[in-house]
């Protein structure tokens, strides 16, 4: 894996439980909130509308997913965050696997229950 800094081809990595807990740690109060709402729905596709149901514009979405991009790039030297993403009727939409949600609920203390509102 190159290291933050390094030229050349990203290469995609699994999520550790100490990267997970150093972004949960470094990452902006949008992020969090996007990460948490993935991690609470794992295996749902999240587009732009359905995070204006919490009250996110499309900007701050966008905003949000491309810092979180840029964080595995940068901080993490890797091509891909921890959430997937996904092409539905044209549009992208982002979802994030049942393994890594667990460990982020975890990482963040956020209650067990899926399907929870952020």
């Amino acid at each position: 894996m190159n290291q933050p800094g390094e030229t050349g081809p990203l290469p995609t990595a699994p999520w550790s439980d100490e990267n997970l807990t150093q972004l949960a740690e470094t990452a902006g109060d949008m992020m969090l909130t996007i990460l948490d709402t993935l991690a609470r729905h794992p295996s749902e596709n999240w587009g732009t509308e359905a995070f204006g149901h919490i009250g996110l514009s499309p900007g701050q979405t966008s905003g949000a997913v491309g810092a979180i991009s840029r964080a595995a790039h940068q901080q993490f030297g890797r091509v891909n965050p921890p959430h997937d993403f996904v092409q539905v009727a044209g549009f992208w939409h982002w979802v994030m696997q049942p393994a890594v949600a667990d460990r982020w609920r975890a990482i963040r203390g956020l209650d067990d229950g899926a399907g929870e509102e952020s």
